[in-house]
């Protein structure tokens, strides 16, 4: 088993347009066939560009662990964010570059992942 960096951004789907300035990174530790370790915290942030500031804004989560069978995983932001409940198919999804997994928000948007870095 190992750990790694998961870099993955916004693709188009249809709803929402390709943008390579909305990225969810994760850190999380795989087991041998690939699929991430339910027994192992794992966290992470999404990054998105503000175009007021014409920086870049991060934001934080830990990943809760809800349903393997239904595939789900919380990003949980912490006391700070209490009403924002976002979760990821991605507990069961083969970890590889080129996979794709949904994050369900406001709206549902598709990530593919770019990058998976042994740390």
């Amino acid at each position: 088993m190992a750990w790694v960096r998961i870099y993955s951004t916004m693709i188009d789907d249809g709803n929402h347009e390709a943008d390579e300035k909305e990225v969810i990174v994760l850190q999380v530790r795989l087991n041998e066939n690939h699929t991430i370790d339910t027994e192992m915290q794992a966290f992470g942030y999404i990054e998105e560009y503000s175009e007021d500031t014409n920086t870049y804004l991060k934001y934080p989560f830990i990943l809760q662990f809800e349903s393997k069978k239904e595939n789900m995983a919380k990003l949980d932001y912490g006391g700070w964010d209490t009403e924002t409940t976002a979760k990821i198919n991605i507990l069961t999804k083969h970890i590889k570059n080129n996979e794709t997994f949904t994050l369900f928000a406001d709206s549902e948007y598709i990530y593919r992942i770019e990058q998976v870095t042994q740390i």
